[in-house]
This record gives C-alpha cells, structure tokens and sequence, in this order.
C-alpha cells in the first residue's frame, strides 16, 4: 500500500468590506480579535482537507483603515471596496510526497500562516442633515425624524437614522449627540446640507464648530436653542421646523 494522505485545506481570507448600508464601527469595540476559518486538515484515501471559510467585516464607506502608526493603509470610499487579507496555505500530505523512487514517503508538511495585522479605523459618515446638540432634547428630534428610539439614553457617539417622507426619501440624519466629545465628530458633518443646532452655545464654543461647518449647508435653531449671532460664514439662520 502507498501513501494516501491528502493535503490540509486553505486558511480562509479576511476582508473587510464597504457597505453603504452599515453606519457605525461599534461592533468593532467590542469584539476583537476577529479571526477567519482555518482550514480542515486531509484525511486518508488523497482526501484534501475543505478549505476555511472567508471571514467578511462590514463596515461604512468612507471608512479610513491605518497602521498602529497611523499611516494609512487604504480608504474605502465606495460601496464594495473592500482591503483583503489572504488565508494561509494548506500542509502537504505524504500522498504528494510519492515517487518512482520512494513510494512510501513518510514526509508532510505543516501548514504556512496566512496575512495578520492590527488595524485602527475611523470613518466619516455621509449625511444630508446633522443635527449637533448639548441638550438630550436632541434624541426626541432624532426620534421623530427617523423613527428610531434610544429611552431618553443620550448616546456617546455619532449614529445615523434614515428619514423617509413624501418630499425626500432616504434622507440620511446624522446625530452627534455628546457635546463634549463633539469636536472630535464635525468632520462628519463636511457634507451635510442642513445643520441642526439643539440647545444653546456659548460663542467660544461656536466658533470650534463654525470652523468646521460647510460654507454651502442651511443652519437651523430647533426650539429654543440659540446659537451666537456673530457667525461669519452663515448667511441666515432659521427655525427648524416642529
């Protein structure tokens, strides 16, 4: 009898993917590290080992992913686009090891390890409205407008919800909700078209935020929030409508 071992399996790739229907990278907090199939190892009678199963992480697009450096690596702009890490390559059964010369091999092989590596991602979230605010009146208002609720818990990150309407469907509302750490999550806002202010801002704090706002979006006040007068690139201000 010759040898019948039969190769291991493939490692299964790693890919984390745009998708233009995820919002956040919460998920990612609290599950790491994240780690694909291996692949099964072969059997006897040349019976190769099944191959791992590709592991595919979501994310939104325009997410940024970076080195522990801080050097970027790649930015998936688009629906789709997606960075790669290959599986590692299954060990070798004494089956192919088999010649004229040696019909009985008792060599094999271990498998070689696939691609690793430790990531950082941010992301900007593409909107048609935010709303910024230091005041949890700002959930009942993101409420209303996308339908989503949070009981009254003011979130500590920026979450998006989806307004759908007779006027504009897939209106995408993008709340930024915790004041404090607000000046981190403006670059969100660069391409919103409306800008919601809820609650009422002091003028050094205002002038962090101007800075930040698109020269071409329509500033809104909701209620009885007041914003500072003094506004340089802010032709007009309006009510937010109730």
């Amino acid at each position: 009898m010759g040898p019948d071992g039969g190769n291991g399996g493939k490692g299964g790739d790693l890919k984390i993917i745009a998708d233009s229907s995820v919002f956040d990278l919460y998920k990612f907090k609290k599950t790491k590290p994240f780690k694909s199939e291996d692949g099964m190892p072969g059997g006897k009678n040349n019976k190769s080992g099944r191959n791992g199963k590709t592991l595919a992480l979501k994310v939104p697009t325009g997410t940024i992913i970076r080195d522990e450096n801080e050097k970027i690596i790649k930015e998936l702009n688009n629906h789709d686009e997606e960075l790669s890490l290959k599986g590692g390559r299954g060990g070798r059964g004494n089956r192919s090891f088999a010649s004229s010369v040696n019909r009985s091999p008792r060599k094999h092989t271990k498998g070689k390890a696939g691609e690793e590596g430790s990531f950082k991602m941010s992301y900007f979230i593409p909107c048609d409205t935010a709303i910024i605010s230091n005041d949890i009146l700002c959930l009942k208002v993101h409420e209303k407008l996308t339908g989503r609720k949070y009981e009254n818990i003011m979130p500590n990150y920026p979450i998006i919800g989806v307004k759908v309407n007779k006027l504009k469907e897939n209106e995408k509302i993008l709340l930024i909700p915790n004041f404090n750490q607000e000046k981190n999550w403006l670059h969100h806002m660069k391409g919103a078209k409306n800008i919601v202010f809820i609650g009422s801002f002091e003028n050094e704090t205002f002038e962090e935020i101007q800075k930040k706002i698109p020269t071409k979006s329509k500033i809104y006040t909701y209620g009885s929030s007041k914003i500072p007068t003094l506004a340089k690139n802010i032709p007009e201000i309006k009510q937010w409508p109730n």
